[in-house]
């Protein structure tokens, strides 16, 4: 009994011996990950994150204001490692909602009798909404629009929907289309171009004309 109440303490200072100073070192030092994103983002080699340098990386400026502790308008070292992980939350929160949104928009559509929800893809960027695909008209291009502007957290809505040529439609445009292309073709086979007119030459004219002009050389030998 009397050994294991002195061991006790001696095993605790032990152990308090070893964790503090790998608390201090680990606390000290920054990780690798960061110090390569601190050395990428400090173009000017001031060792601080300004918020020009932090604006060329997507909505980090947002996280410098939070981890600003000093409100000096730029990070040192510890201040770039808590803007990082505000940034990491921001990223993750931002893809969560982008799904969210991607989801209740597609709800919508199905749920709505004027557009075919199989026909139109939805993809969602920061809050921005892309539709595309191929509708039988234009007011269901246009309903797509509407309802996907409707739903609580898009800012935007880019739609690429089109409308889809109906049968008689397309048959009426490629009979044109043929009529253009092989109509004029056929009619130059069919009718060929008149001959130039011919002027016919007598067989009498012909021989007083070598006869006329024959008659000098003659006459020179």
């Amino acid at each position: 009994m009397k050994t294991r109440q002195i061991l006790k303490p001696v095993v605790i200072a032990a152990a308090m011996a070893i964790a503090v100073p790998l608390y201090a070192e680990s606390d000290g030092a920054m990780p690798e990950q960061s110090n390569q994103a601190f050395e990428k983002l400090d173009t000017d080699r001031d060792g601080f994150i300004s918020r020009d340098e932090a604006a060329k990386q997507y909505r980090f400026a947002r996280a410098l204001s939070e981890a600003d502790d000093n409100r000096d308008g730029k990070l040192d070292r510890e201040e770039f490692v808590k803007a990082q992980s505000i940034y990491d939350r921001m990223r993750a929160g931002t893809y969560v909602s982008d799904r969210v949104i991607t989801a209740k928009v597609k709800a919508a559509l199905v749920k709505s009798r004027d557009v075919s929800a199989l026909a139109v893809k939805v993809d969602t960027h920061d809050g921005t909404v892309l539709l595309s695909g191929f509708v039988n008209t234009e007011q269901q291009a246009l309903r797509a629009h509407e309802i996907a502007a409707s739903i609580a957290g898009v800012k935007s809505v880019k739609s690429a929907v089109y409308q889809k040529f109906a049968q008689s439609e397309m048959s009426r445009w490629l009979t044109a289309a043929l009529n253009l292309v092989v109509c004029p073709t056929t009619q130059s086979v069919s009718r060929p171009p008149p001959l130039p007119p011919v002027t016919p030459i007598r067989a009498g004219s012909m021989y007083s004309f070598f006869r006329i002009s024959s008659t000098p050389a003659i006459r020179s030998l």
